[in-house]
């Protein structure tokens, strides 16, 4: 599949396409004529992918990709073989790091506990694991590879084992780390697979099973030593106490094994819920290290219903788009994958941190990305190339695709065997993509954009322009879908910003980043 911008030559306007504006028709200007239209297309073309003088190239990615690492079922060889024929140039794997749950009984729940494993990467496996996409770079020169890791920050238990209802929370609020290729940095994240060394104020409360042990052995020493007369007789009794001292240095031992076993973990699981305190300490952990974090997925759900020697254990996640307004400094999230989302609705929740950007209440806005949540050809119906983000990266090299991902230099687009659609130009004053244009308040905003299918057919489209969370424009028709016109309606204060999404045939999608417009100087 190609993702290059198309000719003037070839953009001819497809018959019976048909333009919907919002809001008054004085609004928009809409340049008419073939000859219009193919200057338009030409600045589509040459601006497209050009933010400032910088020309990007574009690098189609699977995001999200597990191998036999982790949960996958081939091995990474064979994952890239499968991008390269499907057409993809970029691969962003995410192992899963640490893949364990645990549950315990208190006061000793670090010996009476259940423990479940999956495929996972140990932390002392980490620098293997890097290691081989490193050496996997150097077998496929063609293709980038990013390593990453999936990590769960934490999870909390709810419920009994006696009562049967059991029940663990949150195991799938999971963030993508990208950026890290260090081992001892993934080991360092405060997630609950990692322990930490013991601060100075937890020792008194670790070796206090010493003064247990030191009463237990003085108990079981000691002897009282009392006289009675009985009569002529003069009887000498003896009281041991070595029942209550072998009991008290047992409890000693119980104590300190179940410290040793519990370790120090950043997070414990049956301390309830910490809301997102634990993910928002993992996105600045990640961040303080120069990587990037990614929410994953988050109006997806999982729930299920296990036995586990005779008990029953339910767990469950709910759908957490509400992390996306209640921590910072991530980088991005999954806008599509396999499921139904609505997050990047216009008017929905991204527009609204968008918005809060744009008026200074956030520090970054995050940029929106299509995760493939790939593990096996097939599982579920999914195939690696289905869900795709393409990068606008300045070279073709892993640096410049995490730095395309962190600008919001990209876009994200669900596919079908057949084709998918295409961006082949979205600017506006010659702007692209997580650019920012300059402009006097109440200045016109001329915006141009051009999708196309992949396979040169034409397939019923409907593309919406969005403007500051509200659909400013519509245009249907087959593909090529084109779009010339002047936005007259702008604000005449404070910042704005477009954002393009493009729904086609058979749940085909193309869902683009904002362009930002600064007013003033």
């Amino acid at each position: 599949m190609s993702h290059e911008p198309v000719t003037s030559g070839g953009s001819r306007a497809p018959r019976g396409a048909s333009i919907r504006r919002k809001g008054a028709g004085r609004a928009l200007s809409s340049v008419t004529g073939r000859r219009a239209l193919v200057v338009a297309l030409s600045v589509i073309v040459g601006h497209g992918v050009v933010a400032g003088a910088a020309q990007f190239v574009p690098v189609a990615a699977a995001v999200h990709v597990h191998t036999t690492f982790s949960t996958g079922s081939e091995d990474l060889d064979a994952v890239v073989r499968r991008a390269r024929a499907a057409g993809l140039r970029a691969v962003l794997f995410t192992e899963n790091y640490a893949l364990r749950f645990e549950y315990g009984l208190a006061p000793l729940a670090g010996i009476l506990r259940w423990r479940e494993t999956f495929p996972s990467l140990a932390p002392g496996g980490l620098p293997a694991y890097l290691e081989a996409v490193r050496r996997g770079r150097e077998r496929h020169p063609d293709m980038i590879l990013v390593p990453g890791v999936e990590v769960i920050p934490f999870y909390y238990w709810t419920g009994s084992l006696l009562d049967g209802n059991l029940t663990m929370h949150d195991g799938q609020k999971n963030l993508l780390v990208f950026g890290l290729e260090r081992a001892e940095d993934l080991q360092a994240l405060p997630i609950v697979g990692n322990g930490r060394p013991l601060r100075a104020g937890q020792w008194p409360l670790r070796l206090s099973p010493l003064a247990l042990a030191v009463a237990g052995v003085w108990l079981f020493g000691l002897r009282r030593v009392r006289y009675t007369r009985w009569r002529e007789f003069r009887i000498r009794r003896e009281t041991h106490y070595r029942w209550a001292g072998a009991a008290l240095l047992a409890s000693a031992l119980l104590l300190a094994l179940d410290g040793v076993l519990a370790g120090n973990p950043y997070w414990r699981p049956g301390g309830g819920p910490q809301g997102y305190a634990p993910h928002q300490a993992t996105i600045d952990s990640v961040v303080e290290r120069g990587g990037a974090a990614v929410w994953s997925m988050p109006e997806a759900r999982d729930f299920g219903v296990y036995r586990r020697a005779g008990a029953t254990v339910t767990t469950r996640t709910d759908p957490y788009p509400d992390a996306l307004a209640a921590t910072r400094g991530y980088t991005a999230f999954g806008a599509l994958y396999a499921d139904t989302t609505a997050v990047e609705a216009p008017g929905g929740l991204w527009d609204h941190l968008l918005l809060e950007f744009q008026a200074g209440r956030r520090g970054g806005w995050p940029v929106a990305i299509g995760e493939t949540a790939f593990h096996a050809t097939g599982e579920a119906g999914k195939r690696l190339e289905d869900v795709q983000t393409v990068f606008l990266a300045a070279a073709p090299t892993p640096a410049a695709v995490l730095e395309a991902l962190r600008a919001g230099r990209a876009y994200a687009h669900i596919r079908v065997p057949e084709f998918a659609l295409v961006l082949e130009g979205f600017a506006v004053n010659g702007t692209g993509l997580a650019g920012t244009v300059r402009a006097e308040g109440g200045a016109p905003a001329h915006i141009a954009l051009a999708v196309a299918a992949s396979d040169g057919k034409a397939h019923p489209a409907e593309a919406r322009l969005i403007r500051n969370g509200a659909v400013l424009a519509e245009r249907k028709g087959p593909t090529p879908l084109a779009l010339d016109l002047e936005d007259r309606e702008t604000p005449r204060a404070g910042p704005w910003y477009y954002r393009l999404d493009v729904r086609g045939e058979r749940g085909t999608r193309l869902l683009t980043n904002p362009i930002f417009v600064a007013v003033g100087g």
